[in-house]
């Protein structure tokens, strides 16, 4: 039995089920999928969940380690799967390894959507790479993906705070023409 749950994909509830019981062994024995096969076939929902829980969890290491495990799977990485292990790398700091998986993805084959850009440009601002971010705002529009709230508000408060005014106006009428 499947459902469709409303994000774009369609789930098995024992893939559900999988993930929840494999979040809580990954959260008690160090981060190690391992302990966590018991004959189900995870699904790209599932492996995207335990990677963003691992990114939350503030184990990057694992989170990678798993993803580099699955990524050749058929099925099993998607945009969404790149997107939670790009955005745990670069909450962590480590900007430029996040880049370095989103050209990965783009490679392959994934189109990034506005949660992918969103990631990338709150890493960048984060480290204070604030043209760099706006240099992938700009790049959005060319995958045919638009920013949204969240993408204009981290870049806006970025470009405020190193000075870029006459940028920050350009986005406040950008946004409030969308």
């Amino acid at each position: 039995m499947e459902r469709y749950d409303g994000i774009g994909y369609t789930t098995k509830p024992y893939n559900l089920q999988y993930t929840i019981q494999s979040a809580r062994k990954i959260r008690t024995c160090g981060g190690s999928i391992d302990d966590c096969d018991d004959g189900i076939n995870p699904d790209a929902f599932t492996f995207s969940i335990l990677i963003d829980s691992l990114g939350k969890a503030k184990k990057v290491g694992a989170a990678k380690a798993l993803f580099e495990r699955v990524k050749d799977k058929v099925g099993v990485v998607d945009v969404v799967t790149y997107t939670a292990l790009i955005s745990a790398i670069g909450k962590s700091g480590n900007v430029y390894e996040a880049l370095r998986y989103f050209k990965e993805m783009k490679a392959r084959g994934h189109v990034p959507n506005v949660v992918t850009y969103s990631s990338i440009i709150n890493s960048l601002t984060r480290v204070g790479k604030v043209k760099e971010a706006y240099l992938y705002f700009q790049e959005m529009d060319s995958f045919g993906c638009h920013p949204n709230a969240i993408t204009f508000n981290t870049l806006i408060h970025a470009l405020a705070k190193v000075g870029e005014l006459e940028i920050v106006k350009s986005l406040l009428k950008d946004m409030e023409a969308r």
